[in-house]
């Protein structure tokens, strides 16, 4: 609603500051119309309109409308008259309406009363019949939230009656309120006579609830086994994550306590009891340490973390209860393994303790710590292979690659290519070792070597099987190189023909020159090989105290290897020992 006010004055600037200040805006929240422009007038007076939004009212509410406009209650009737002739424009109706409405003013005359205003008359008109005043004293409106925690004042103007002082009221107030009374709010509400304003002049305690403690886990409690999706779009089912393994002292989870909160209190001084946090506690299993202050838990050893009824556990050893395959992928673990089922191809097994597999062996890897025991065997495809830093126990062995820091213990070893730092024993049950190639740094025993069919098989003892493949390697590189010096020395001899002739172009200058450069790096390598391979024979030759003993047969198509010493069995050998006497092969009974 939009409401106007017209005024008339010789000093426009002052005449708009003083109606601004009466309506209670500022410049921009109105709009001036200056009616008659006092220049050139013979009076010199300016006449303007301002144009303002009443919703809100500021200074003239009805606490000052007796200061405008004077209502008496007499013999005639109620009455009213303009007091202040230039003020009464900025007096609404509804201010008059409202201010007889709270005085229960009955059957006023709403046209005379809007006549008074409009005509600013100062002479009193009766308005309404002759009735009783009713005095209306200031009052305080109180008003409490449900939850009691906080508590708003709406300060009401007096209509005739008393006027409330800043102590009356706060003591109204603590009447009613005893906790956190907003005094200094009360005070200046009443002394600044803010009416109608609501106001907040008390708040409570708010209750602080106490969080709970909690475990922070240093390890996935919660294992998703889900394959995981490569790149090219292939699912990989053999490394499912299924464990997760620990190391000795390796923190595993710390709890944090709760932290404690606190009660509230209405403004009605009532106590509002908070939750307090919930304690918890680290539940210990096997091989756990807990700290002093039993906020840390550490891993008492290496092996897989696992939850067990709740309780963290740190296992050295894992079971699989069925096969090792797509349900369970690759295993890592840092203690011993234990597969109930069989380990199937393509997969794999680590282990930093023992592996057990009592099932079969596919064409799978296992490497192993400790020992290796297949209680059924492997039938390995040609693709196995198998390492332990222990013994490797096999039921038999088939079509694999093995090696053993220890020894290897087997009742048959069927075209394998295996080697030991131990021995080789293949003296129970079947005893057999054919095909394939089995190397021993001390013995190897067995009850028949080969077969009637002569397969080739080969039998190394009596040297450090990593030793004797380095002196392999030696010897098979030191023969490529002497291929490469004989191809260079047959080029050199045709260029050097070719230049004394002087039949030689730049391009086969620059050929001589690069094969001359060759041949002489060739011819350092090859120096230093040589060498390589004489301390590599002297170690092979040091070491040649092994022997191969055999309770049955041995067959024909064998190839012996003690140290650097060779011998081919071209006919058949029953309980026999092969050995070395006097730096060579010799064959004696058992």
């Amino acid at each position: 609603m939009k409401e106007y006010v017209i005024v008339e004055g010789k000093n426009l600037e002052k005449l708009k500051e003083e109606v601004l200040e009466q309506i209670d805006r500022t410049i921009e929240e109105v709009d001036i119309t200056i009616l008659e422009d006092g220049q050139g007038t013979e009076d010199g007076k300016y006449k303007i309109k301002i144009t303002y939004d009443t919703v809100r009212k500021a200074k003239f509410k009805t606490v000052e409308l007796t200061e405008k406009i004077e209502f008496k209650f007499l013999n005639q009737g109620v009455c009213m008259k303009v007091l202040d002739y230039y003020a009464s424009e900025l007096i609404m109706v509804s201010d008059i309406v409202e201010y007889l409405d709270n005085k229960k003013v009955n059957d006023y005359d709403l046209d005379k009363i809007k006549d008074v205003i409009q005509k600013r008359r100062p002479d009193l008109i009766t308005i309404a019949p002759v009735q009783e005043e009713n005095l209306i004293d200031e009052k305080l409106v109180i008003d409490i939230t449900d939850d009691k925690m906080k508590a708003y004042m709406v300060y009401l103007p007096s209509y005739g009656g008393k006027k409330i002082s800043y102590q009356e009221a706060l003591s109204q107030i603590n009447e009613k309120i005893s906790y956190g009374i907003i005094e200094s709010e009360i005070k200046d509400a009443i002394e600044n006579k803010k009416f109608n304003q609501k106001t907040l002049i008390a708040e409570g305690k708010e209750t602080i609830n106490g969080e709970n403690g909690y475990i922070t886990y240093h390890f996935n409690d919660k294992r998703d086994i889900t394959p995981e999706i490569l790149e090219d779009g292939t699912v990989d089912y053999r490394n499912l994550h299924i464990l997760e393994n620990v190391k000795k002292d390796q923190l595993l989870c710390e709890m944090t306590r709760p932290m404690q909160g606190h009660d509230g209190i209405s403004i009605l001084g009532e106590t509002i009891e908070h939750k307090p946090g919930k304690e918890v506690n680290i539940k210990c299993g096997q091989n756990v340490i807990l700290s002093e202050d039993e906020e840390k838990l550490y891993a008492g050893r290496d092996g897989q973390i696992k939850i067990i009824s709740g309780k963290i556990n740190v296992l050295d050893t894992f079971e699989v209860k069925g096969n090792v395959d797509n349900n369970t992928g690759n295993i890592k673990f840092n203690g011993t393994v234990i597969v109930k089922g069989n380990v199937k191809s393509g997969f794999e097994i680590n282990a930093y303790g023992d592996v057990i597999v009592e099932g079969v062996v596919e064409a799978a890897r296992i490497n192993s710590h400790g020992t290796i025991t297949l209680k059924r065997g492997i039938q390995g495809g040609k693709k196995a292979y198998l390492t332990a830093k222990g013994d490797i126990i096999a039921k038999y062995i088939e079509n694999c690659k093995m090696f053993s820091y220890g020894n290897i213990i087997a009742c048959a070893i069927m075209h394998s290519d295996i080697a030991c730092d131990g021995s080789i024993m293949v003296s129970q049950k079947k005893g057999l070792i054919v095909g394939g190639c089995c190397k021993a740094r001390e013995e190897i025993h067995a009850k028949i070597v080969g077969s009637e069919m002569e397969t080739k098989t080969i039998i190394e003892v009596g040297a450090d099987p990593k030793i004797k493949e380095k002196y392999n390697n030696v010897c098979n590189h030191l023969i490529k190189l002497r291929n490469n010096m004989d191809k260079l020395d047959k080029n050199i001899t045709l260029l050097n023909r070719l230049l004394k002739t002087g039949k030689l172009d730049d391009k086969k200058k620059q050929l001589l020159v690069s094969s001359l450069n060759a041949r002489k790096a060739i011819n350092v390598e090859y120096g230093k090989l040589s060498i390589e391979q004489e301390n590599l024979s002297q170690k092979l030759s040091d070491l040649s105290k092994g022997a191969l003993y055999v309770t049955g047969v041995v067959h024909p198509g064998v190839k012996i290897t003690i140290g650097n010493d060779i011998t081919f069995i071209k006919k058949q050998y029953t309980r026999c020992k092969v050995y070395i006497k006097d730096k060579e092969i010799a064959f004696g009974s058992i």
